[in-house]
């Protein structure tokens, strides 16, 4: 049984909904900026936009003769990353910008992966870059960017994303870190995008905060990724960031979690050496009835997480993606448009009792600020029961009339209404047939 009670408000709504990479697919050929002007996007991070639009964001994009003097506004190339950057800002959302280069993962097929040449003058590019698109530098904008992240996933090696000993990005990050927050001050400066072993191992965070610490470089926001099997996953990660980053006394520094999506079964990454079928599995399974019903338990579980920022990977058409290769949206894109409904119309939460992610219905319960509407998300895994599960709503005013919509999420539906009915205001209860990779968002709307 779920029990939701309207008149024990437990906060808001924490917009943990934010994206990887913009709107803009194909160099434009499609174009999803109606897609995510509807669920706008709290945050949309700036990494791997290269697969998506050629020549944007990554350094070596702006900046592609690292020989030239870094002080002269002719030696950058701005305009592709000024188009895609606004074309973000046109949908409502703000930026995380990632500071250094899209990952590479072909064993022979890599550039801009080895460390810079001159750390100093690779900081001073980015240092124009923030100048241009914060203070107008180079005919630039003042766009406000508060978040700049350096580097993303060191960790995972040669040659795929950081040619040379993890010791070695550290001395990187400290050095670009410390240079470029004395230029900017205003600005958040972090990383470094630990890699999704997150879930399951935290001691590279040690191997990277001692230094860090000792230095007294800036870590305004610490960054980490995670590809659950499970939601609680999330939390139970997030918990142990927060514990390690106050130890070390970064109480104040932020947890972004700005990678995480469905991992794969029985985390093989490689899927016996990438092979097509593999690959094919997973990316149904992501896009399908189980990444719909994934995404919307994790949306619900990091509303208990101590994290200040989520990003999803990612709001493209690509193989990670929530819309299909033809544009079109997949399951997971419905599941954060339903939680963007909650957020407009019942931003207020309320206790819930009875649910659990991992081994039943993860639910999260809203209500407007009038009172007169509230609305259920609820996602089911695997949770294996066709029987029906009933819910109570408590706190609910004496004889009120209330109309339900019960809209649905899974392999045969997108969130369209498959049943309305008028609650009965003797029991204010009502019945849901769920069944596993299931979602639903039901609204409760006040008629008399």
């Amino acid at each position: 049984m779920i029990s939701v009670d309207v008149a024990q408000p437990i906060g808001s709504l924490r917009e943990l909904h934010g994206a990887n990479i913009g709107p803009l697919c194909m160099n434009g050929y499609f174009d999803l900026s109606e897609y995510h002007r509807r669920v706008r996007f709290p945050t949309i991070r700036l990494h791997d936009c290269l697969f998506y639009c050629w020549e944007v964001v990554d350094i070596p994009s702006i900046f592609p003769l690292f020989h030239l003097d870094a002080a002269d506004p002719g030696n950058y190339r701005f305009a592709r990353t000024d188009g895609y950057i606004q074309s973000i800002l046109n949908c409502g959302s703000r930026i995380v910008y990632r500071l250094g280069v899209t990952i590479q993962n072909h064993p022979d097929f890599h550039f801009h992966t080895d460390p810079p040449e001159d750390y100093n003058k690779w900081a001073d590019i980015c240092i124009n870059i923030i100048r241009h698109y914060n203070e107008g530098w180079a005919n630039g904008f003042h766009h406000d960017i508060q978040y700049w992240e350096v580097w993303n996933e060191a960790e995972n090696g040669g040659p795929c994303m950081w040619n040379a000993p993890y010791e070695e990005y550290i001395r990187f990050y400290i050095q670009v870190a410390k240079r470029i927050k004395a230029a900017c001050p205003t600005i958040k400066i972090g990383g470094p995008a630990f890699n999704g072993a997150m879930l399951t191992d935290q001691s590279l965070m040690h191997t990277f905060l001692q230094p860090v610490h000792q230095a007294g470089a800036p870590l305004d926001f610490c960054t980490w990724h995670a590809y659950p099997e499970r939601p609680m996953q999330l939390v139970t990660a997030a918990r142990n960031v927060r514990t390690i980053l106050d130890s070390y006394g970064y109480t104040k520094t932020e947890s972004h979690l700005n990678e995480w999506n469905l991992g794969p079964i029985r985390s093989m990454w490689g899927y016996e050496g990438r092979r097509a079928p593999g690959h094919a599995q997973w990316i149904a399974r992501k896009k399908g009835a189980e990444g719909g019903a994934m995404a919307v338990a994790c949306l619900i579980a990091l509303q208990d997480a101590p994290i200040d920022m989520a990003n999803y990977y990612d709001a493209t058409n690509g193989p990670f993606g929530m819309f299909h290769d033809s544009s079109l949206p997949a399951k997971p894109y419905y599941a954060f448009l339903a939680f963007r409904e909650m957020l407009d119309h019942t931003p207020i939460r309320c206790m819930v009792t009875g649910a659990d992610p991992d081994q039943g219905l993860a639910v999260l319960a809203g209500s407007s600020l009038d009172g007169d509407e509230h609305q259920l998300f609820i996602g089911n895994v695997d949770f294996a029961t066709v029987n029906p599960v009933l819910v109570t709503m408590k706190g609910m005013p004496n004889l009120s009339r209330w109309q339900v919509e019960y809209h649905r999420l899974d392999a045969h539906a997108n969130l369209e209404m498959v049943e309305s009915f008028t609650l009965d205001p003797a029991t204010y209860h009502f019945d849901i047939h769920t069944i596993p990779q299931t979602a639903h968002l039901i609204r409760l709307r006040r008629i008399g």
